[in-house]
Protein backbone atom coordinates (compact mmCIF):
# COMPACT_ATOMS: atom_id res chain seq x y z
CA UNK A 1 0.00 0.00 0.00
CA UNK A 2 1.14 2.87 -0.70
CA UNK A 3 0.94 5.35 2.03
CA UNK A 4 1.88 9.10 1.90
CA UNK A 5 4.04 10.70 4.42
CA UNK A 6 3.26 14.48 3.87
CA UNK A 7 -0.42 16.28 4.04
CA UNK A 8 -2.06 17.51 1.55
CA UNK A 9 -0.76 21.49 1.63
CA UNK A 10 -4.27 22.58 1.51
CA UNK A 11 -5.16 20.65 4.30
CA UNK A 12 -4.98 22.17 8.04
CA UNK A 13 -5.80 20.78 11.03
CA UNK A 14 -7.04 23.44 14.21
CA UNK A 15 -5.12 24.52 16.20
CA UNK A 16 -6.72 24.87 19.49
CA UNK A 17 -6.16 25.61 23.39
CA UNK A 18 -6.92 23.24 25.84
CA UNK A 19 -8.59 19.75 24.91
CA UNK A 20 -9.38 18.70 21.43
CA UNK A 21 -12.33 20.11 19.66
CA UNK A 22 -14.53 16.94 20.91
CA UNK A 23 -13.99 14.36 23.38
CA UNK A 24 -15.24 14.38 26.07
CA UNK A 25 -17.29 16.60 25.59
CA UNK A 26 -18.10 15.37 22.22
CA UNK A 27 -17.76 18.00 19.85
CA UNK A 28 -19.31 21.12 20.13
CA UNK A 29 -21.56 21.50 17.75
CA UNK A 30 -22.66 17.72 18.24
CA UNK A 31 -23.40 18.30 22.25
CA UNK A 32 -25.53 21.80 21.11
CA UNK A 33 -27.78 19.56 19.21
CA UNK A 34 -27.92 17.07 22.11
CA UNK A 35 -28.94 20.12 24.44
CA UNK A 36 -26.03 19.15 26.26
CA UNK A 37 -23.44 21.16 28.20
CA UNK A 38 -20.00 20.14 27.47
CA UNK A 39 -17.52 19.26 29.86
CA UNK A 40 -14.48 20.95 31.22
CA UNK A 41 -11.32 21.90 28.86
CA UNK A 42 -8.63 20.25 30.24
CA UNK A 43 -7.16 20.29 33.86
CA UNK A 44 -3.86 21.01 34.27
CA UNK A 45 -2.27 17.22 33.85
CA UNK A 46 1.49 18.30 32.52
CA UNK A 47 3.32 22.00 33.37
CA UNK A 48 2.48 24.84 31.11
CA UNK A 49 5.98 24.07 29.08
CA UNK A 50 4.87 20.75 28.28
CA UNK A 51 1.47 21.29 27.40
CA UNK A 52 2.39 24.26 25.12
CA UNK A 53 4.76 22.22 23.21
CA UNK A 54 2.14 19.24 23.34
CA UNK A 55 -0.32 21.16 21.28
CA UNK A 56 2.28 22.70 19.17
CA UNK A 57 3.15 19.24 18.13
CA UNK A 58 -0.34 17.51 17.84
CA UNK A 59 -0.92 17.64 14.10
CA UNK A 60 2.76 16.39 13.27
CA UNK A 61 1.75 13.35 16.04
CA UNK A 62 -1.45 12.61 14.54
CA UNK A 63 0.27 12.26 11.18
CA UNK A 64 3.05 10.37 12.37
CA UNK A 65 1.13 7.55 14.10
CA UNK A 66 -1.25 7.63 11.03
CA UNK A 67 1.89 7.14 8.63
CA UNK A 68 3.11 4.33 11.07
CA UNK A 69 -0.51 2.51 11.82
CA UNK A 70 -1.59 2.77 8.40
CA UNK A 71 1.56 0.72 6.74
CA UNK A 72 0.95 -2.00 9.32
CA UNK A 73 -1.00 -5.29 8.15
CA UNK A 74 -3.30 -6.22 11.19
CA UNK A 75 -6.92 -5.34 11.75
CA UNK A 76 -6.32 -3.73 15.15
CA UNK A 77 -3.86 -1.16 13.45
CA UNK A 78 -5.61 -0.37 10.15
CA UNK A 79 -8.73 0.32 12.38
CA UNK A 80 -6.84 2.58 14.22
CA UNK A 81 -5.06 4.16 11.46
CA UNK A 82 -8.77 4.78 9.73
CA UNK A 83 -10.02 6.28 12.88
CA UNK A 84 -6.73 9.03 13.41
CA UNK A 85 -7.23 9.75 9.94
CA UNK A 86 -10.75 10.22 8.96
CA UNK A 87 -12.40 13.90 9.07
CA UNK A 88 -12.21 15.58 12.54
CA UNK A 89 -15.28 17.48 14.03
CA UNK A 90 -13.65 21.09 13.18
CA UNK A 91 -12.14 21.21 9.23
CA UNK A 92 -14.17 18.06 7.74
CA UNK A 93 -11.04 16.83 6.40
CA UNK A 94 -8.95 13.47 6.00
CA UNK A 95 -5.42 13.03 6.00
CA UNK A 96 -4.38 12.60 2.64
CA UNK A 97 -4.42 9.18 1.33
CA UNK A 98 -6.94 7.87 4.09
CA UNK A 99 -9.25 6.20 1.83
CA UNK A 100 -6.49 4.29 0.42
CA UNK A 101 -6.31 3.13 3.89
CA UNK A 102 -9.86 2.90 4.70
CA UNK A 103 -9.75 0.50 1.35
CA UNK A 104 -7.47 -1.30 2.61
CA UNK A 105 -8.83 -2.03 6.01
CA UNK A 106 -12.56 -3.13 3.76
CA UNK A 107 -10.81 -5.40 1.61
CA UNK A 108 -8.74 -7.56 4.60
CA UNK A 109 -11.68 -7.48 6.96
CA UNK A 110 -14.06 -6.70 5.61
CA UNK A 111 -16.85 -9.25 7.08
CA UNK A 112 -15.73 -8.09 10.71
CA UNK A 113 -18.98 -6.00 11.98
CA UNK A 114 -16.54 -3.61 13.89
CA UNK A 115 -14.49 -3.01 10.95
CA UNK A 116 -17.94 -2.01 9.31
CA UNK A 117 -18.91 0.24 11.95
CA UNK A 118 -15.42 2.14 11.75
CA UNK A 119 -15.87 2.59 8.22
CA UNK A 120 -19.82 3.53 8.29
CA UNK A 121 -18.16 6.54 10.98
CA UNK A 122 -15.67 7.38 8.29
CA UNK A 123 -18.51 7.29 5.86
CA UNK A 124 -20.64 9.88 7.61
CA UNK A 125 -17.50 12.36 8.27
CA UNK A 126 -17.30 13.52 4.99
CA UNK A 127 -18.95 14.98 2.19
CA UNK A 128 -17.97 12.51 -0.68
CA UNK A 129 -19.84 9.02 -1.96
CA UNK A 130 -18.26 6.22 0.12
CA UNK A 131 -20.03 2.87 -1.46
CA UNK A 132 -22.28 0.64 0.57
CA UNK A 133 -20.68 0.53 3.72
CA UNK A 134 -24.27 1.60 5.87
CA UNK A 135 -26.28 -1.09 4.25
CA UNK A 136 -23.57 -4.12 5.09
CA UNK A 137 -23.08 -2.59 8.74
CA UNK A 138 -26.89 -2.70 9.39
CA UNK A 139 -27.07 -6.26 7.18
CA UNK A 140 -24.49 -7.31 9.25
CA UNK A 141 -25.57 -6.34 12.32
CA UNK A 142 -29.37 -4.83 12.64
CA UNK A 143 -29.41 -5.48 16.50
CA UNK A 144 -27.80 -1.68 17.07
CA UNK A 145 -29.95 1.36 16.88
CA UNK A 146 -26.74 3.23 16.81
CA UNK A 147 -25.80 1.47 12.86
CA UNK A 148 -29.21 2.46 11.65
CA UNK A 149 -28.02 5.90 12.18
CA UNK A 150 -25.08 6.09 10.23
CA UNK A 151 -25.90 7.21 7.16
CA UNK A 152 -23.60 8.78 5.16
CA UNK A 153 -22.74 12.58 5.75
CA UNK A 154 -24.23 12.13 8.50
CA UNK A 155 -28.46 12.68 7.26
CA UNK A 156 -31.18 11.86 9.01
CA UNK A 157 -33.10 8.02 8.67
CA UNK A 158 -36.27 8.37 6.73
CA UNK A 159 -39.22 6.57 8.12
CA UNK A 160 -38.27 3.21 7.21
CA UNK A 161 -34.76 3.56 9.01
CA UNK A 162 -36.66 5.11 12.17
CA UNK A 163 -38.46 2.38 12.12
CA UNK A 164 -35.59 -0.04 12.05
CA UNK A 165 -33.04 1.81 14.41
CA UNK A 166 -36.59 1.77 17.19
CA UNK A 167 -36.90 -2.06 16.78
CA UNK A 168 -33.26 -2.95 17.41
CA UNK A 169 -32.45 -4.80 20.97
CA UNK A 170 -29.75 -2.09 22.00
CA UNK A 171 -27.78 0.70 21.64
CA UNK A 172 -23.97 0.95 21.53
CA UNK A 173 -21.52 3.41 20.04
CA UNK A 174 -18.52 1.10 19.72
CA UNK A 175 -16.48 3.92 21.95
CA UNK A 176 -15.04 1.02 24.68
CA UNK A 177 -13.80 -0.92 21.24
CA UNK A 178 -12.41 2.55 19.69
CA UNK A 179 -10.50 3.81 22.55
CA UNK A 180 -9.29 0.33 23.13
CA UNK A 181 -8.25 0.04 19.89
CA UNK A 182 -6.39 3.52 19.86
CA UNK A 183 -5.21 2.98 23.44
CA UNK A 184 -2.86 -0.28 22.54
CA UNK A 185 -2.05 1.24 18.98
CA UNK A 186 -0.46 4.79 20.69
CA UNK A 187 0.71 3.18 23.82
CA UNK A 188 4.36 4.60 24.71
CA UNK A 189 4.66 6.28 21.16
CA UNK A 190 6.69 9.36 22.13
CA UNK A 191 6.02 12.85 20.40
CA UNK A 192 7.89 14.11 17.82
CA UNK A 193 11.63 15.05 17.85
CA UNK A 194 12.08 13.11 21.28
CA UNK A 195 15.86 14.19 21.56
CA UNK A 196 15.07 18.02 21.07
CA UNK A 197 12.43 18.44 23.98
CA UNK A 198 12.59 17.91 27.75
CA UNK A 199 9.92 15.92 29.37
CA UNK A 200 9.37 13.28 26.32
CA UNK A 201 6.92 10.93 28.50
CA UNK A 202 4.91 13.68 29.36
CA UNK A 203 4.28 15.24 26.03
CA UNK A 204 4.20 12.23 24.83
CA UNK A 205 1.34 11.01 27.25
CA UNK A 206 -0.29 14.88 26.31
CA UNK A 207 -0.69 13.71 22.84
CA UNK A 208 -1.58 10.02 23.09
CA UNK A 209 -4.85 11.27 25.15
CA UNK A 210 -5.51 14.39 22.53
CA UNK A 211 -5.06 12.14 19.49
CA UNK A 212 -7.85 9.85 21.06
CA UNK A 213 -9.87 12.83 22.01
CA UNK A 214 -10.09 13.89 18.15
CA UNK A 215 -11.40 10.91 17.09
CA UNK A 216 -15.53 11.99 16.52
CA UNK A 217 -18.22 9.92 17.76
CA UNK A 218 -21.26 9.29 15.17
CA UNK A 219 -23.37 12.38 14.27
CA UNK A 220 -26.80 12.37 15.79
CA UNK A 221 -27.69 15.69 14.20
CA UNK A 222 -30.29 14.26 11.58
CA UNK A 223 -32.25 12.14 14.20
CA UNK A 224 -32.65 14.77 16.37
CA UNK A 225 -34.11 17.16 13.94
CA UNK A 226 -36.13 14.06 12.77
CA UNK A 227 -37.47 13.46 16.44
CA UNK A 228 -37.79 16.90 17.38
CA UNK A 229 -40.30 17.97 14.59
CA UNK A 230 -41.41 14.14 14.58
CA UNK A 231 -45.43 13.66 13.59
CA UNK A 232 -48.06 11.16 15.31
CA UNK A 233 -47.00 8.18 12.83
CA UNK A 234 -43.25 8.32 14.09
CA UNK A 235 -43.65 9.40 17.67
CA UNK A 236 -43.45 5.88 19.07
CA UNK A 237 -40.40 4.59 16.60
CA UNK A 238 -38.83 8.08 18.52
CA UNK A 239 -39.83 7.08 21.94
CA UNK A 240 -38.58 3.43 21.69
CA UNK A 241 -35.21 4.81 20.05
CA UNK A 242 -35.04 7.18 22.76
CA UNK A 243 -35.42 4.28 25.38
CA UNK A 244 -32.45 2.24 23.47
CA UNK A 245 -30.02 5.10 23.29
CA UNK A 246 -30.34 6.63 27.07
CA UNK A 247 -29.09 3.27 28.05
CA UNK A 248 -26.50 3.04 25.78
CA UNK A 249 -24.17 0.01 26.64
CA UNK A 250 -20.73 1.63 26.25
CA UNK A 251 -22.30 4.50 28.51
CA UNK A 252 -21.74 7.06 25.80
CA UNK A 253 -22.81 10.66 27.31
CA UNK A 254 -23.98 11.90 23.87
CA UNK A 255 -26.26 9.17 23.42
CA UNK A 256 -27.65 9.43 26.57
CA UNK A 257 -27.97 12.95 26.62
CA UNK A 258 -29.99 12.64 23.15
CA UNK A 259 -31.98 9.78 24.35
CA UNK A 260 -32.78 11.35 27.50
CA UNK A 261 -33.81 14.87 25.60
CA UNK A 262 -36.20 12.46 23.29
CA UNK A 263 -37.67 11.23 26.13
CA UNK A 264 -38.53 14.27 28.12
CA UNK A 265 -40.04 15.62 24.56
CA UNK A 266 -42.47 13.13 24.15
CA UNK A 267 -43.40 11.78 27.27
CA UNK A 268 -44.48 15.17 29.30
CA UNK A 269 -45.61 14.83 33.27
CA UNK A 270 -44.36 10.61 33.06
CA UNK A 271 -41.48 9.10 35.67
CA UNK A 272 -39.19 8.51 32.45
CA UNK A 273 -39.44 12.27 32.50
CA UNK A 274 -38.72 12.36 35.48
CA UNK A 275 -35.42 10.08 35.43
CA UNK A 276 -34.59 12.00 32.05
CA UNK A 277 -34.62 14.81 33.58
CA UNK A 278 -32.65 13.63 37.00
CA UNK A 279 -29.88 11.81 34.22
CA UNK A 280 -29.58 15.43 32.48
CA UNK A 281 -29.02 17.11 36.44
CA UNK A 282 -25.87 14.18 36.78
CA UNK A 283 -24.60 15.32 34.00
CA UNK A 284 -24.06 18.88 34.40
CA UNK A 285 -22.89 17.96 38.12
CA UNK A 286 -20.54 15.89 37.00
CA UNK A 287 -19.19 18.26 34.22
CA UNK A 288 -19.33 21.27 37.06
CA UNK A 289 -16.93 19.37 39.38
CA UNK A 290 -14.44 18.60 36.61
CA UNK A 291 -14.53 21.82 35.55
CA UNK A 292 -13.94 23.17 39.02
CA UNK A 293 -11.12 20.52 39.73
CA UNK A 294 -6.91 21.34 39.39
CA UNK A 295 -6.35 17.48 39.56
CA UNK A 296 -5.17 14.82 36.47
CA UNK A 297 -8.31 13.16 35.20
CA UNK A 298 -7.94 12.77 31.71
CA UNK A 299 -5.34 10.14 30.95
CA UNK A 300 -6.90 8.46 33.94
CA UNK A 301 -10.43 8.72 32.27
CA UNK A 302 -9.50 7.15 29.07
CA UNK A 303 -8.28 4.17 30.69
CA UNK A 304 -11.83 3.60 33.20
CA UNK A 305 -13.53 4.27 30.29
CA UNK A 306 -12.34 1.36 28.31
CA UNK A 307 -12.88 -0.75 31.20
CA UNK A 308 -16.42 0.50 32.03
CA UNK A 309 -18.12 2.85 29.68
CA UNK A 310 -17.71 6.79 30.00
CA UNK A 311 -20.81 7.65 32.13
CA UNK A 312 -19.35 5.33 34.77
CA UNK A 313 -15.82 6.42 34.19
CA UNK A 314 -17.05 10.29 34.62
CA UNK A 315 -18.49 9.12 38.04
CA UNK A 316 -15.80 7.72 38.95
CA UNK A 317 -13.19 10.48 38.47
CA UNK A 318 -15.70 12.56 40.25
CA UNK A 319 -15.69 10.58 43.13
CA UNK A 320 -11.77 9.92 43.07
CA UNK A 321 -11.85 13.75 43.67
CA UNK A 322 -13.53 13.16 47.00
CA UNK A 323 -17.20 14.04 45.64
CA UNK A 324 -20.31 12.46 45.20
CA UNK A 325 -21.40 11.81 41.90
CA UNK A 326 -24.99 12.79 42.02
CA UNK A 327 -25.81 16.05 43.18
CA UNK A 328 -28.04 16.98 46.43
CA UNK A 329 -32.11 17.15 45.44
CA UNK A 330 -31.61 21.17 46.46
CA UNK A 331 -28.49 21.58 43.86
CA UNK A 332 -28.80 24.22 41.22
CA UNK A 333 -26.41 24.40 38.78
CA UNK A 334 -24.17 27.52 37.28
CA UNK A 335 -26.60 27.74 34.34
CA UNK A 336 -30.14 26.82 35.17
CA UNK A 337 -30.93 26.55 31.51
CA UNK A 338 -27.97 23.89 31.19
CA UNK A 339 -31.39 21.49 32.63
CA UNK A 340 -33.55 22.43 29.54
CA UNK A 341 -34.23 21.49 26.09
CA UNK A 342 -33.50 23.82 23.51
CA UNK A 343 -36.79 24.62 22.82
CA UNK A 344 -37.26 25.91 26.38
CA UNK A 345 -34.16 27.97 26.61
CA UNK A 346 -34.48 31.74 26.65
CA UNK A 347 -31.96 33.34 23.90
CA UNK A 348 -29.40 35.00 25.00
CA UNK A 349 -29.69 38.70 24.45
CA UNK A 350 -29.20 40.21 21.11
CA UNK A 351 -25.83 41.91 21.43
Amino acid sequence: MNIPTQRNSNVRLPRLGGVGPRRFAVSAILLMAANACPLPSRAAETSPSVEQTAQNQRDEFRQNQWVRLAGAEDRDSLIAAVLLGMPDAVEHVAINGHAEVEQGLASRFGQDPEVLFVLALACQMQDEPCGPTYDRLTTAEPDNAVHWLLLPNGVGPNSDQLKSAAAAAYADTHLRMVVRILRAALAGQPGPHPADQGDSEARGSALRVDAIERVPLPKFAGVMSTCKRSELENRNDCVRLGRLLSADRDGTILTKMIGSAMLRRFLKGTDEEREAIQMRREYVWLSEQLEASDGSYKAQLQSDLEKMGEWAALQQAIERLGKSSKPSPDWTPKDPQALLLSEERVPAPAK
